[in-house]
């Protein structure tokens, strides 16, 4: 069932690319970082443990959120298999069709999205992380429309000439 507006409204600001960070919770603080440097170029990350609000249904949230992304990256860490959660997710946007970028971060991808090349990278540096995955979206014929769109709003939104010139170097 698609979701109404009034829902992606909720758990997406517009004008801002929809982003699905697949993730094992013992790198929830790695994690929060990439997605504040993601938003710097116009990508909304949602990241379960930090964007569901107290009181509601944790589940149908993560659904809501499988339902309304425009694309998944999956940080495939070594105990990323061992989550209950992480492969379903990835399952989930297979089956919508969505695009999944696997970023490996110790481990090869695996499964179904083991057809993908995977963005190298480490959450140690989510500066350069983040450049990765949205270069890996604006390359992707799926996601560039969207991405070039919330690149162009998040331009229009840099608070400083520095923010305005770091986006143009994409």
């Amino acid at each position: 069932m698609a979701p109404s507006e009034l829902e992606v409204r909720r758990l997406w600001p517009d004008g801002r690319f929809r982003l699905f960070l697949s993730h094992v919770s013992n790198h929830k603080v790695a994690v929060s970082k990439l997605k504040d440097v993601l938003a710097l170029y116009g990508v909304t990350a949602f990241v379960a443990h930090e964007d569901i609000e107290p009181s509601l249904e944790w589940r149908g949230e993560i659904e809501l959120g499988l339902r309304s992304m425009h694309a998944l990256v999956a940080l495939i860490t070594p105990d990323f298999h061992a989550s209950q959660w992480t492969d379903h997710e990835i399952g989930w946007a297979l089956g919508r069709g969505v695009l999944v970028v696997p970023v490996r971060l110790g481990i090869d991808p695996y499964g179904f999205a083991g057809k993908y090349q995977g963005v190298p990278g480490t959450l140690d540096q989510p500066e350069a992380l983040a450049t990765a995955i949205v270069q890996a979206l604006l390359a992707n014929t799926q996601t560039h429309g969207e991405m070039r769109r919330s690149l162009v709003h998040a331009f229009s939104e840099a608070e400083s000439f520095n923010m305005a010139i770091a986006l143009r170097w994409l």
